[in-house]
């Protein structure tokens, strides 16, 4: 099936993520939802909310904010406490979308880090809940097409 130039960002996010190597468990949060009970943590998740187009001449420019959420457990072993860890993975995150992104996927302009929220929800997880602006172009009138920018 042939994807969308959306959907293919997505997926160059999804597999820039996955090169972190203290996450566990790396995936868009599906329809049904995430068991943080049954995945195995840390987890690092990501979806994509509000999009907006514009028109460069020939070219569509989108923006879609994308949010993603890492799971941390509170009672860790391999280091000293789940804030440590969050800080490691926050600047995992950091990386792979400021840096790797753009280097391994193409069809993406730009990314703005908006925000990060380091919270403590429950006794059991430190969430971080990243904001990010993702830019990126295809032909305008066919958003599964890409052109010679």
């Amino acid at each position: 099936m042939e994807k969308t130039i959306k959907t293919q960002v997505l997926d160059g996010i999804l597999e820039a993520l996955k090169q972190i190597p203290e996450a566990k468990t790396v995936m868009r949060i599906p329809a049904s939802g995430l068991d943080l009970d049954v995945a195995p943590a840390p987890v690092i998740c990501f979806y994509d909310d509000v999009e907006r187009r514009s028109r460069r001449n020939r070219l569509a420019q989108g923006v879609v904010k994308i949010i993603i959420f890492a799971y941390i457990p509170l009672k860790l072993n391999d280091y000293g406490t789940a804030g440590e860890l969050g800080d490691i993975i926050q600047g995992r995150i950091h990386t792979a979308m400021s840096l790797n992104i753009l280097t391994g996927q193409p069809l993406i302009q730009e990314v703005e880090e908006v925000q990060i929220l380091k919270d403590y929800p429950n006794d059991q997880f430190l969430v971080l809940v990243g904001e990010y602006n993702v830019t990126y172009l295809h032909t305008w009138g066919d958003a599964f097409s890409s052109t010679n920018y």
